[in-house]
């Protein structure tokens, strides 16, 4: 294992809980590249109360896209003192296994979990749970990252659905030109493996690079993550992990 590591190029976020898989890979020779972790920001409270306060009863569908904006929105919930038993009635769309295990965890069910993640795939899924002629006049709330597009907002938009996106938090890069630089390096070929440790890794990879590019970007780069929902979450974003052997 340590031959196989030697002048192999890895790239990972420089956190805490990846010291000792840094420590390894670098003493098992290889180089590695040290990604700064996204700044995860707080966005205005006061505005999300009005918004829960005024159409929280009137919402039919709660999208949750990623493991973050499960973990704000809840968080926002308990700071209005709103307990989580009132969305029993909501039905709830989660872009993933990984969504729907951070929701399990507030013992929260998700009604649907698409295979994949694109807005494709997800508008299906979901045309097929509700039948092609249901949505008009279907409120759907969309917790989100504040500069998060969907192409499923603008799907749901078509068939006169009503979608009301709550900016739950925002993400901002420590390190300037820290996106170019990534962008960059996976373009030119000098990173031969990159390594998820968690879904909040590919959150962060999604903002550093658009997301309607996240498969491509990565088609000549091994991908790999240490454990089975990172794996999975990889798949539901179209790419090809393998689990990372240590």
């Amino acid at each position: 294992m340590q031959d196989e590591r030697k002048e192999k190029t890895y790239a990972l976020f420089s956190n805490a809980s990846n010291r000792k898989l840094i420590a390894k890979l670098e003493e098992e020779g290889g180089e590695v590249l040290l990604i700064s972790p996204l700044e995860i920001m707080e966005v205005n409270s006061e505005a999300n109360r009005a918004l829960l306060k005024n159409n929280l009863s009137e919402i039919d569908w709660i999208i949750f896209p990623d493991v973050l904006a499960v973990e704000k929105f809840l968080k926002i919930l308990e700071e209005n003192e709103i307990d989580t038993f009132e969305l029993d009635e909501k039905q709830v769309l989660a872009l993933g296994e990984a969504v729907a295990d951070q929701l399990r965890f507030a013992q929260l069910h998700a009604d649907i979990i698409p295979k994949t993640i694109d807005a494709e795939t997800v508008f299906s899924t979901l045309t097929g749970y509700l039948g092609k002629d249901e949505f008009a006049n279907l409120n759907f709330l969309f917790p989100k990252e504040e500069n998060f597009v969907s192409e499923l907002k603008r799907k749901l938009f078509d068939k006169n659905a009503k979608v009301i996106e709550m900016i739950v938090y925002h993400l901002a890069i420590k390190e300037k030109n820290e996106a170019g630089k990534l962008k960059a390096l996976l373009k030119g070929g000098a990173i031969d493996e990159i390594i998820f440790t968690s879904p909040r890794d590919v959150v962060f990879f999604k903002y550093f690079i658009a997301p309607e590019n996240f498969p491509e970007i990565f088609s000549d780069i091994k991908i790999s993550g240490v454990n089975e929902i990172t794996i999975n979450n990889l798949r539901e974003n179209n790419l090809k992990p393998q689990y990372f052997k240590s």
